[in-house]
């Protein structure tokens, strides 16, 4: 069963080039473009995040974009607040952003159902744009990465971050960020696999233990990436 869901891993990790092309298509683009302009309107003194699992990883990786290219101080919110012990949190003149590949999570939906209810601009990225959390969030942007059937989330992982640049880069009219997510698909094609893929494969296959080490905006991916460890070679990370 665990050669089953790797094998339907790897395909989809196959497939991240093409789904991130697609967030660089005139509709996705003229959806991005809009969000920004009305953050660029709405000016909010800070960026709260909203996410659980491999979508929180994301939303760490993001909060670094967002404080090093615009500035703008960010936090992550646990949905437990709302969820478990039912605060309202006051949300005047802040933006959230929450990322949910279903948007089914019903305690993501009830804090971000809060924040609308007190002020908050709610953006949400998801790979599901018809669902319950899209329903509750004043704008929708979807991460496009298409049907995903691995236990263990890639192309939705990728694209959500790769969604939430264009986002960044739209916001602070970045130029040379959005130069380079262009080129990323392009990018990701030419470094498939190689000999640092190999090794790092071969150095993987005994061990039973691992340290994953980084910070800044690598450090949401480290995490996922031991995440990933855990959830399909068993390996502790």
């Amino acid at each position: 069963m665990t050669q089953k869901l790797l094998t339907s891993m790897a395909r989809e990790v196959a497939e991240m080039p093409e789904a991130v092309a697609r967030l660089a298509s005139d509709a996705a683009r003229s959806v991005s473009k809009a969000v920004a302009r009305e953050l660029q309107q709405l000016a909010p003194k800070a960026l709260i995040t909203v996410a659980r699992g491999s979508s929180d990883h994301a939303a760490t990786y993001l909060s670094y974009a967002v404080q090093m290219v615009l500035g703008l101080p960010v936090a992550s919110i646990g949905p437990s607040i709302q969820s478990v012990y039912g605060q309202d949190l006051a949300m005047d003149g802040l933006a959230a952003l929450a990322i949910s590949q279903s948007g089914a999570s019903e305690d993501i939906s009830a804090l971000c159902r809060s924040f609308a209810k007190s002020g908050g601009h709610v953006v949400t990225l998801t790979n599901t744009p018809k669902s319950p959390l899209a329903a509750v969030s004043t704008r929708v942007i979807d991460v496009a990465a298409g049907p995903e059937r691995a236990v263990a989330a890639t192309k939705s992982f990728l694209n959500s971050i790769v969604a939430g640049l264009w986002l960044v880069a739209d916001w602070a009219d970045d130029r040379a960020l959005q130069d380079a997510l262009l080129a990323l698909p392009d990018l990701m094609r030419a470094h498939k696999g190689g000999e640092a893929f190999q090794r790092a494969q071969d150095a993987l296959a005994s061990a039973k233990q691992t340290m994953i080490i980084a910070r800044g905006p690598g450090l949401g991916l480290a995490q996922e990436l031991a995440l990933k460890l855990l959830e399909t070679c068993a390996i502790q990370a």
